[in-house]
């Protein structure tokens, strides 16, 4: 029995030995799937250079890079390390991160457009596209579109202390009457509780935040979390409120704030605001924390 087992195994490894070889003297062609248009074109055998149209969002320095950061928060600010990446610190700096935007290049269809890899790496602006060509026959142009680095949200507080919260437009400006001042832009355009809140004499909170899931990195601008908390007060005599358009009237009433709370209630309620363009001055900068 045990010369029988030796002989058993001494054929399996035979067994092992030539599918081995067989293996090894078989060719397996790899096919190469090309992720980027950058890969696509050079698999064909094209000249092509991708230029990454956002790396210089992330040039950032602050205004005033001395200045003492605040946080708000408890403790040492956990988002914050100039030596790696400089930080939202001043009221300008938002104002500049504002202006800044992230474009955005991809194909679509389109009859005047192109059909071939050849054509495609000619078209203007072809080096800031990612994403592959579809190759499909169809023709195709490239489409160019932009987006803000980071989301705004306005925090006010109802007569109970409630919060609410909102997202729509908003920015930071410089005043053009005082260049030193920055402004919290932005319009409601309903009579919504941020309104309301703000007509009961709400304190104003805005949050910008700019967040890149990609990015393990924790500080600073350009990675995962920067932003800034921002307090505003609002300025009675540039915001303005819209009233609501009567029969015959070709455009709805128009007063600053000011002028609107000096009204009688009566003259208040025939008013009737349907829309408020906020402009707040930017009192306060906390990094995040």
């Amino acid at each position: 029995m045990k010369k029988l087992l030796m002989i058993l195994c001494a054929m399996l490894l035979m067994a092992g030995c030539s599918n081995t070889t067989t293996s090894t003297n078989e060719t397996n062609p790899v096919s190469i799937e090309p992720l980027t248009f950058e890969q696509q074109v050079k698999l064909a055998g094209i000249e092509y250079s991708y230029t990454n149209p956002n790396e210089k969002n992330y040039e950032f320095e602050s205004t005033d890079p001395t200045l003492d950061i605040q946080t708000g928060a408890s403790g040492d600010p956990l988002y914050v390390n100039d030596s790696i990446a400089p930080t939202i610190r001043t009221a300008q700096d938002l104002v500049n991160r504002k202006v800044e935007k992230y474009w955005i290049y991809e194909w679509v269809e389109d009859e005047a457009g192109v059909s071939t890899l050849e054509e495609a790496v000619k078209l203007e602006k072809a080096e800031f596209v990612s994403d592959l060509f579809p190759n499909d026959g169809k023709k195709y142009s490239i489409k160019e579109s932009k987006n803000s680095l980071g989301t705004t949200t306005l925090v006010t507080v109802n007569a109970e202390g409630e919060p609410n919260v909102a997202v729509f437009g908003l920015n930071f400006v410089n005043d053009e009457n005082d260049a030193s001042k920055v402004l919290l832009s932005g319009t409601v355009m309903a009579y919504t509780e941020t309104v309301s809140n703000i007509l009961n004499g709400s304190p104003i909170l805005v949050s910008y935040y700019e967040y890149d899931p990609t990015n393990s990195l924790k500080m600073g601008v350009g990675s995962r979390n920067a932003g800034a908390r921002v307090e505003c007060e609002i300025d009675k005599d540039l915001t303005k409120v819209n009233g609501t358009k009567k029969d015959g009237e070709e455009t709805a009433p128009s007063m600053t704030l000011a002028e609107y709370e000096a009204l009688s209630e009566a003259d208040k309620e025939a008013f009737g605001i349907n829309s408020m363009a906020i402009r707040a001055k930017v009192v306060a900068v906390y990094s995040i924390g």
